[in-house]
């Protein structure tokens, strides 16, 4: 399909050959995006389906007749689960954002030992809708076709309880005596999915990074500088992406990248 403005919409909006939008969703086609009537845009429902819509009006306002319908290729061959610890004021709000345009599969907050946010009740709520919403808009931006799961956000020692079956478990740490991210990848088969834990502001405490070992994390560096918490996994996805994935280059299945080491 040729390059049109671009919506999420969700499944459940795809009625047979029409597409319904809500009053949130009229007012993006018609206020940011500026479409009117018998203009094109393409619709993504996060479930792999990519939709080319005219609008058109409806009593309820304006809606979309589906033209053609697409299953594109564009979802990273590299599973990748970032486990972030909620950063203070609204720096999260550009993780997510930033992580589903690097091809994130999965985005699990975590609240640590040195987090300075406080996040209970009607106010985590309020913080996962609003990713949630960031997440939508990140992925019709981009052009994906799939909508990256985002979990509830839980303390460290809780997220370690529970199983993940991944290839690759890497904890983003400091100091000198951990393995650099490139040296980390070299010594590993490429995985088919790889997760990634971020610390707060501080850093992870001691005792985080010790529990992490034990539940099977390699503690990696990013080199001679100290990256900001924001900074920090969003490089270590590029990183992954670049040698294990699809950023840089065509890639339609782990084993295209059996030799990526070669680029570290």
């Amino acid at each position: 399909m040729s390059e049109h403005s671009r919506v999420y919409i969700a499944p459940e909006q795809v009625e047979g050959d029409f597409v319904r939008f809500s009053g949130d969703g009229i007012r993006h086609v018609r206020k940011v995006l500026r479409l009117r009537e018998g203009d094109t845009l393409l619709a993504t429902d996060g479930a792999g389906t990519e939709y080319l819509l005219r609008i058109v009006s409806t009593p309820e306002g304006i809606g979309g007749t589906i033209e053609k319908r697409e299953s594109p290729r564009r979802e990273s061959p590299l599973k990748i689960t970032l486990v972030q610890a909620v950063p203070k004021k609204d720096l999260m709000d550009m993780v997510v954002q930033k992580a589903v345009e690097l091809g994130v599969s999965e985005i699990r907050p975590v609240l640590s030992a040195r987090t300075v946010v406080s996040l209970e009740g009607p106010r985590q709520r309020a913080r996962e809708e609003r990713w949630e919403r960031i997440m939508a808009a990140a992925v019709a931006q981009s052009g994906r076709t799939r909508m990256p799961l985002l979990r509830k956000v839980q303390t460290w020692e809780d997220f370690l309880k529970e199983p993940v079956d991944l290839d690759l478990k890497v904890m983003l740490c400091e100091g000198g005596g951990n393995r650099g991210l490139g040296e980390v990848l070299r010594a590993v088969k490429i995985p088919a999915g790889a997760l990634v834990a971020v610390g707060p502001e501080g850093g992870w405490a001691a005792g985080e990074v010790e529990d992490g070992r034990r539940a099977g994390f390699e503690c990696a560096g990013l080199g001679p500088r100290t990256l900001r918490t924001e900074t920090a996994g969003l490089a270590a996805l590029s990183v992954l992406q670049f040698v294990c994935g699809d950023l840089g280059g065509e890639k339609s299945a782990p084993e295209d990248a059996e030799n990526a080491h070669e680029d570290l």
